[in-house]
This record gives C-alpha cells, structure tokens and sequence, in this order.
C-alpha cells in the first residue's frame, strides 16, 4: 500500500441512483464518455459488501481488506473482466492508514479512474439508495434518475433477471422514490439532482447540460455518441457482451415510446395505480384514474394476511449466520447472473429491503379477487 493518498485526491464521486430500467445505464454510459469522468460497471457494493459487515469483519484489517476487494472485483459470468482490475495493483495504490467500507469501492473507482487518465469515477447500482451512500461518501454528488413507473415497472417484467410481480414492483418504485427525494431535499442542491429518464431521450443536449452544471463539470459533446469502449466497459466485459436489455444505452441518444406502460395487463394497471396514487403528478406524469385507484385499493386491503405472513413466520425462524447470508448472497447474484444470460429463474434473497411480503401469496390472492370483480 502506497504511503500516501495525498497525490491520488480526486474530485468527489458520482452516484447514479433509480429503480432498474429507469435509465440509469443511459446516463452512466453517457457519463462515461466524458473526458473527466469513469464509469464503473454496476458493483452492487451495499449488496453484497456494506450488508454482509457481519460476515467481513473490520476490513481495517489487511487480510480481510483484500478478501472483500477480491470479492468486490468480481462477478459470475466476468461480467466484471472488461474492467481489468487487478486486486494487488488496487492495493498497492491504498493510502496506508486506517481503512474502512468506503475506501474499498474508492480504491476500485480511483483504480479505474487513474488507468483512464480521468479526474473522478461515477457508480450505478439500480435501487441504491441517496442515504445510504452519504453514509458512507458524505461527499458524493448523487444523480437520481426517475422514469414514468408504469413505463418503469413494464419493462422490469420484461427484464430476465425480474423475480417480482408488478404490484411488488409499483411498491417499491413509490417508496424507493419518495424515501429519495426527501433524503435529496434534505441534503441540499450541491450534493442530489433529479433528473426526469424522459427528459433524458427527449432534450438530451439540456438534460446533460443540467448534469454537467450539477458536477461542475464542462459538457462535452462526446456524452452524446458515448463510445465503444465506455459502454462496453461498463455493461460488460467487450462489445458482445452487451446484454439486450442494455442495447438502448450504446447506440445514439433519441426518442423512445414513453408514458405508455406497454404490455401491461388491466389487473397489472390497478396494481399499479393504487401505489404511486398521488404521486405522478408531482413528477410530471398522469395520474392513475379514480377507479383504477379505488378498485386497486380494495384489492390491495384483501391481501394482508398474505403480506403478514412472512413477518410473522420469521419470529420462529432461526436467524442465519454471518456465513450462511454470504451463501445465500453468491447464489442470488449466480441465479441473477445466470438468468441474464438466458439461465434459469432467479432464486434466494432479493435487492429489496422488503422482506414482508410473499409476492406468490400476495399474487394469488389478487388474481383471484380480480377475477371476481372482473377487472
């Protein structure tokens, strides 16, 4: 490890936050084409570093430092390779010192960022959240990218890595959005931006100006071709490891359906409009109809004993290890991997901080009242 990290001082970092498929792969790739800016692949850092601390330990500790770097660095599939991090050149350039969580997705995102020749590194990891990351980088200037959450939630289905039904997924986009623009408020106009994904396609050039002005950073026209290298660096490990669901962030920025909700079903559009009810328009998009929201209400009291069951199940279930969450984290991030390459359903623990609910159970019921009220 280096003496010294004084040379090494970069400007603070950049986190790219949102729901998945709100396009957030978009502006990380266009963020990547900037001269002064590196984009890392998503890294999934809280995931499957920061909520295991109980199984790493102190990673103040040399030895358990490099053991989470090593597994930080990398991925099932080398859906990290592209990026050509190397554990012991990461850690030769570590500031001695006390080390702590943060400084491991530092010292891969200075990593990355001194091989460019670039002044600062950006991350995006779909549902990370604003708070958290001030956690730990009360630095970070923090981009929130939000998109229409019918649009949003009909393209996750889409998604082969999807393992939620759409109300689960209406209700998470609501709370995850509102628990981020509070926390944005609250932190201040220097350090947390929202960013409209419509905005983003329709009037790119001023969308990214309004970015760049956020990052004290200069536009450069580049940000809107986004080359080869940056977006294969970031969606995988070359140019034909860009997944079909990414293929909209390689090619030149324009306009896509939007505000449709596309592939939908009725049932599906209820769900939806009882969870971001009151919430469209202040973002500037439709509200639900009044019937949507009323019928979507009723359907969603009936489903209590469903949601509550889980909750209740773990008073007696015996917790898990430190070592036995970490099993379980590798085999979700393998089946998500696995699934995104055209494997078999994902299985295990999701990205959400929900856990009180059965989306099996909480969908059955729903299937069956709505068939009754013929929606």
């Amino acid at each position: 490890m280096s003496e010294s990290g004084a040379e090494d001082s970069l400007r603070p970092p950049i986190f790219v936050i949102g729901p998945a498929r709100s396009g957030t792969t978009l502006l990380q790739t266009m963020l990547g084409a900037h001269p002064s800016i590196s984009a890392l692949p998503e890294m999934h850092f809280w995931f499957r570093i920061v909520d295991l601390v109980d199984y790493w330990g102190d990673v103040g500790d040399p030895g358990r430092f490099r053991a989470a770097l090593s597994e930080l660095v990398s991925l099932p599939g080398g859906l990290l390779d592209g990026a050509g991090f190397q554990v012991d050149r990461i850690l030769e350039q570590v500031a001695s010192g006390r080390l702590e969580y943060r400084d491991l997705l530092d010292a891969v995102g200075r990593d990355l960022a001194r091989r460019q020749g670039k002044a600062r590194w950006s991350e995006k990891t779909p549902w990370q959240g604003a708070e958290r990351i001030w956690q730990l980088f009360p630095e970070a200037q923090v981009i929130h990218l939000i998109r229409e959450p019918r649009d949003t939630v009909a393209s996750i289905l889409r998604a082969p890595f999807n393992d939620q039904p759409a109300w689960a997924l209406a209700d998470q986009w609501a709370r995850y959005t509102a628990e981020n623009i509070h926390a944005g408020s609250e932190r201040g106009p220097e350090h947390y931006l929202q960013v409209r994904y419509e905005d983003l396609v329709r009037a790119p050039l001023a969308a990214l100006g309004l970015v760049c002005r956020f990052l004290n950073e200069e536009f450069d026209s580049s940000m809107l071709v986004r080359g080869t290298e940056s977006t294969a660096l970031f969606t995988g490990s070359g140019p034909d490891r860009v997944l079909p669901w990414q293929a909209a962030a390689t090619g030149p920025v324009g306009p896509l359906q939007l505000g449709t909700g596309g592939g939908l079903s009725a049932l599906e559009r209820v769900q939806l409009g009882r969870a971001v009810s009151g919430r469209c328009a202040m973002l500037g998009y439709v509200e639900p109809k009044g019937r949507t929201r009323v019928v979507g209400s009723l359907l969603w009291a009936l489903t209590v004993p469903a949601r509550l069951a889980p909750r209740l199940r773990r008073l007696w279930d015996k917790p898990l290890s430190p070592a036995q969450r970490h099993q379980a984290v590798l085999r979700y991030i393998d089946g998500r991997v696995a699934a995104a390459l055209g494997g078999g359903p994902v299985e295990g623990p999701t990205f959400t901080d929900d856990e009180d609910f059965s989306p099996a159970a909480v969908g059955a019921v729903l299937e069956v009242v709505a068939e009754a009220l013929a929606v």
